[in-house]
Protein backbone atom coordinates (compact mmCIF):
# COMPACT_ATOMS: atom_id res chain seq x y z
CA UNK A 1 0.00 0.00 0.00
CA UNK A 2 1.39 3.40 -0.97
CA UNK A 3 1.98 5.88 1.79
CA UNK A 4 0.63 9.39 1.64
CA UNK A 5 4.12 10.67 0.81
CA UNK A 6 4.60 8.21 -2.04
CA UNK A 7 1.24 9.21 -3.49
CA UNK A 8 2.11 12.90 -3.21
CA UNK A 9 5.49 12.33 -4.85
CA UNK A 10 3.84 10.34 -7.65
CA UNK A 11 1.36 13.18 -8.22
CA UNK A 12 4.12 15.77 -8.39
CA UNK A 13 6.28 13.67 -10.69
CA UNK A 14 3.47 12.67 -13.07
CA UNK A 15 3.64 15.87 -15.19
CA UNK A 16 7.43 15.66 -15.39
CA UNK A 17 7.29 11.99 -16.36
CA UNK A 18 4.63 12.69 -18.99
CA UNK A 19 6.73 15.50 -20.46
CA UNK A 20 9.81 13.26 -20.54
CA UNK A 21 7.89 10.48 -22.29
CA UNK A 22 6.49 12.96 -24.82
CA UNK A 23 9.99 14.36 -25.50
CA UNK A 24 11.43 10.86 -25.91
CA UNK A 25 8.61 9.96 -28.29
CA UNK A 26 9.13 13.13 -30.32
CA UNK A 27 12.89 12.51 -30.46
CA UNK A 28 12.33 8.95 -31.63
CA UNK A 29 9.96 10.14 -34.35
CA UNK A 30 12.44 12.81 -35.48
CA UNK A 31 15.23 10.27 -35.50
CA UNK A 32 13.07 7.92 -37.56
CA UNK A 33 12.31 10.66 -40.11
CA UNK A 34 15.99 11.61 -40.30
CA UNK A 35 17.02 7.99 -40.72
CA UNK A 36 14.72 7.61 -43.71
CA UNK A 37 16.40 10.54 -45.47
CA UNK A 38 19.92 10.10 -44.17
CA UNK A 39 23.09 8.29 -45.11
CA UNK A 40 24.73 5.93 -42.62
CA UNK A 41 28.30 6.59 -41.51
CA UNK A 42 29.90 3.99 -39.28
CA UNK A 43 32.42 5.25 -36.71
CA UNK A 44 34.50 3.23 -34.27
CA UNK A 45 34.96 4.69 -30.79
CA UNK A 46 37.16 3.60 -27.93
CA UNK A 47 35.09 2.11 -25.09
CA UNK A 48 35.77 5.10 -22.82
CA UNK A 49 34.72 7.53 -25.55
CA UNK A 50 31.60 5.51 -26.27
CA UNK A 51 30.62 5.57 -22.59
CA UNK A 52 31.28 9.32 -22.40
CA UNK A 53 29.05 9.93 -25.44
CA UNK A 54 26.35 7.69 -23.99
CA UNK A 55 26.49 9.55 -20.65
CA UNK A 56 26.37 12.94 -22.40
CA UNK A 57 23.38 11.81 -24.44
CA UNK A 58 21.59 10.66 -21.30
CA UNK A 59 22.20 14.03 -19.65
CA UNK A 60 20.88 15.78 -22.77
CA UNK A 61 17.84 13.46 -22.91
CA UNK A 62 18.90 12.32 -26.38
CA UNK A 63 20.00 9.10 -27.96
CA UNK A 64 23.75 8.78 -28.56
CA UNK A 65 23.07 8.72 -32.30
CA UNK A 66 21.07 11.98 -32.18
CA UNK A 67 23.72 13.68 -30.05
CA UNK A 68 26.53 12.61 -32.38
CA UNK A 69 24.53 13.90 -35.38
CA UNK A 70 24.00 17.20 -33.56
CA UNK A 71 27.71 17.54 -32.76
CA UNK A 72 28.80 16.66 -36.30
CA UNK A 73 26.25 19.04 -37.83
CA UNK A 74 27.38 21.88 -35.55
CA UNK A 75 31.03 21.31 -36.44
CA UNK A 76 30.33 21.14 -40.18
CA UNK A 77 28.28 24.33 -40.01
CA UNK A 78 31.11 26.05 -38.09
CA UNK A 79 33.72 24.97 -40.62
CA UNK A 80 31.55 26.04 -43.57
CA UNK A 81 31.12 29.54 -42.29
CA UNK A 82 33.69 31.98 -41.04
CA UNK A 83 31.39 34.87 -40.21
CA UNK A 84 30.53 36.75 -37.03
CA UNK A 85 27.08 35.14 -36.64
CA UNK A 86 28.61 31.67 -36.61
CA UNK A 87 31.27 32.74 -34.11
CA UNK A 88 28.60 34.20 -31.82
CA UNK A 89 26.47 31.04 -32.07
CA UNK A 90 29.51 28.92 -31.24
CA UNK A 91 30.36 31.14 -28.28
CA UNK A 92 26.79 30.94 -26.96
CA UNK A 93 26.84 27.14 -27.21
CA UNK A 94 30.17 26.99 -25.42
CA UNK A 95 28.99 29.34 -22.67
CA UNK A 96 25.89 27.17 -22.18
CA UNK A 97 28.09 24.08 -21.95
CA UNK A 98 30.28 25.72 -19.29
CA UNK A 99 27.20 26.92 -17.40
CA UNK A 100 25.88 23.35 -17.36
CA UNK A 101 29.16 22.18 -15.89
CA UNK A 102 28.92 24.51 -12.93
CA UNK A 103 25.21 24.02 -12.16
CA UNK A 104 24.56 21.78 -9.18
CA UNK A 105 23.15 18.37 -10.12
Amino acid sequence: MATRYETEIDQRLAPVAAEYVAEEHAAAEEESREAAASAVFSVRLAPATYEAVRAAATRAHMTPSALIRKWVTERVEESDSNDLATAVATLRRDVERVANLVRPA
